[in-house]
């Protein structure tokens, strides 16, 4: 009996384990730029002052997110085929929007991973050629097609991540003042720091766009996941997410604020300086062993955006062009998968253009990044609430989720007002 029910209790423990994979994947997605640059920059330069601003972001969009999965889940179908249901001015927009920043995203995720290629193994070589290097491999593991090899890499990758700077946080906050660290701006924002707070919203914990490919990647599982696999696997992503938003929150200001220490400009400087507080923290030996976590996590955020906006842009392209049609199913296969290539062809010279453009300007460069999901929250959050509740007679989520995603919108809509507005006084 005693050996039965740890058979069984192995095998929940196993089943769970396998079915954190979308949630993982937008998991390794998130944390990237606006964990390890904005929220350690914001620590640094503002110490806790922004953590409300963090909070406030990662309340508010998580309806978005949330509704992705759980949509394909119920309805067999991704969030560019409601897009398509509710407008094609929708889906349109969508690809627009996405032909329009692929470039910018991807050169600002590679941007920041040849930064810890740089600083952990190659200090001399070029940043634009590790970042050339790095996008051709991304091309060979995306060329495989190997989706169950991704989804184990990520969960690996963002454990020990995890668990290293989960123990460092907690030495981090051992040293801190709390009694003399302010929770709330104490003197109004700059022009300087209201943008930085915009792009720091704005990828907190990631672009509200990414919950079409969170839609996606939930369709692309070998197994279907249900409605409760799908809600744990969301949790889990989003609120790992946001612990470590506030760990390198902690990180930033516990190791930069305050002293006379200066963020450097460079990828590689930049990733150094990072690593340098893990062996302040912790001593020499978590340097190697998480600086590399870190480059892994680095990585799979850069594969996994390099992945995404052909996979989108490709189903975008089906929708369009099939309408049903299944006659023509094969020869679209075929063009999607030039639609692929060629999407993944454009923005990789893109971002390798504006990394050789932005090499010694790290802070700029992903602060425009950011600063365009920022503005484009909004119509993103809107279009996924118009899709999940708008659409369907029967909706996969109660009354309370819709009050707190139209509340989210209100939110995103107000602050980006507010920024417009205060950005031309």
């Amino acid at each position: 009996m005693n050996e039965a029910r740890t058979a069984r209790a192995a095998s929940t423990r196993r089943s769970a384990w396998r079915a954190l994979g979308p949630g993982l994947v937008f998991a390794g997605a998130a944390i990237g730029v606006s964990h390890l640059v904005q929220a350690t920059r914001a620590g640094a330069e503002a110490g806790l002052a922004f953590a409300p601003f963090i909070a406030a972001a990662l309340f508010f969009k998580f309806p978005a997110f949330s509704l992705a999965p759980r949509y394909a889940a119920a309805r067999g179908q991704s969030l560019l085929a409601g897009y398509l249901r509710l407008s094609p001015a929708a889906l349109l927009f969508f690809c627009l929007y996405s032909l329009a920043t692929m470039a910018v995203v991807l050169g600002a995720v590679t941007f920041v991973t040849a930064g810890l290629v740089g600083a952990l193994v190659a200090p001399e070589t070029s940043t634009t050629w590790i970042s050339v290097l790095l996008l051709g491999l991304c091309a060979l593991l995306l060329g495989s097609g190997r989706y169950a090899a991704l989804d184990r890499a990520i969960k690996v990758a963002v454990a020990v991540l995890t668990l290293g700077t989960l123990v460092a946080t907690f030495c981090a906050a051992m040293r801190l003042p709390w009694r003399q660290l302010a929770l709330w701006p104490t003197e109004p924002l700059s022009g300087e720091a209201l943008t930085f707070l915009a792009s720091l919203m704005g990828w907190m914990p990631a672009p509200v766009e990414i919950a079409v490919w969170h839609s996606l990647w939930t369709l692309a599982r070998p197994e279907p996941q249900d409605a409760r696999a799908c809600l744990l696997d969301t949790m889990v992503g989003y609120l790992g997410t946001a612990l470590l938003a506030f760990c390198f929150l902690v990180l930033g200001t516990a190791v930069f604020h305050g002293r006379d220490v200066a963020l450097a400009g460079g990828a590689a400087a930049f990733a150094t300086q990072l690593i340098q507080v893990y062996g302040e923290l912790l001593g020499d030996w978590a340097r190697p062993l998480l600086g590399g976590a870190a480059l892994a996590v680095m990585f799979s955020t850069t594969i996994t955006i390099a992945d995404a906006y052909p996979r989108a842009l490709a189903a975008a392209f089906d929708l369009f062009r099939d309408e049903g049609a299944q006659r023509q199913q094969t020869r679209h296969t075929t063009t999607r998968a030039w639609v692929s290539r060629l999407t993944f062809a454009v923005s990789a010279v893109g971002a390798v253009l504006l990394i050789a453009c932005f090499h010694n300007n790290l802070g700029a460069f992903v602060d425009f990044a950011t600063l365009l999901a920022f503005l484009s929250g909004p119509i993103f959050a809107w279009l996924n609430h118009r899709v999940v509740f708008h659409l369907d007679a029967s909706p996969i989520a109660g009354i309370w989720m819709r009050r707190w995603s139209v509340s989210g919108i209100a939110f995103l809509i107000g602050c980006a007002l507010f920024f417009l507005y205060a950005g031309r006084a």
